[in-house]
């Protein structure tokens, strides 16, 4: 039926795009995963600082977050 759920307005720009990129009615239109893990990839390196000793990523500033 094309129904597509509410992004709320707190939703990062970036997810948001990708999330609507992704919900497109013509599948051929929609990023292929590759696309959308790069996408991801990005966004957390731009929210998120990648500690490499302990393998995870740790919170920015909360004005990143808002």
């Amino acid at each position: 039926q094309g129904l597509r759920p509410t992004i709320p307005k707190n939703v990062h720009p970036k997810l948001a795009d990708l999330l609507l990129h992704c919900w497109k009615q013509n599948p051929a239109e929609r990023p292929e995963f590759s696309e959308i893990t790069s996408v991801l990839r990005d966004f957390l390196k731009e929210v998120f600082l990648y500690d490499p000793i302990s393998f995870s990523f740790i919170a920015m500033a909360s004005k990143n977050l808002e």
